[in-house]
């Protein structure tokens, strides 16, 4: 967890609740342990599957809350993986992260966020992810 204030941390607890409702009702319901961090330089998120976890970067270089939209789209590109390494049919080619099907799934589960109007209000504003 971050080292934030009691404030902050009841903030992202929210965070974290709102994006497992919102993941749920678009039909990413497979386990998963979730974790939220600060600031990567390097990544948005990250999928370890050896303990099953989710890792969501949350904050810019300014120590701000990116996007709710932003996030989400990260969270959603993250449980694809985990979907897909617990897929029994998904094989993994050694040096490839996003198969054809990764960016199909991808694609999909984008459209129904959007057709939900997740995040609506901003949705349509300057993304940086």
């Amino acid at each position: 967890m971050l080292d934030v204030s009691p404030a902050e941390e009841e903030t992202l607890k929210e965070l974290e609740e709102l994006l497992r409702c919102e993941a749920e009702k678009i039909g990413l319901t497979d386990p998963y342990n979730l974790e939220i961090r600060g600031h990567s330089k390097s990544y948005w998120g990250k999928y370890n599957p050896n303990t099953n976890t989710v890792i969501l970067y949350v904050l810019d270089d300014n120590g701000k809350l990116y996007p709710l939209w932003d996030i989400m789209k990260a969270f959603i590109h993250e449980l694809i993986h985990c979907r897909q390494w617990h897929d029994p049919d998904f094989k993994r080619l050694r040096g490839i992260m996003h198969n054809p099907e990764f960016y199909k799934l991808y694609s999909d589960y984008i459209s129904r966020a959007k057709a939900r109007q997740l995040f609506k209000e901003v949705q349509n504003s300057e993304s940086v992810y």
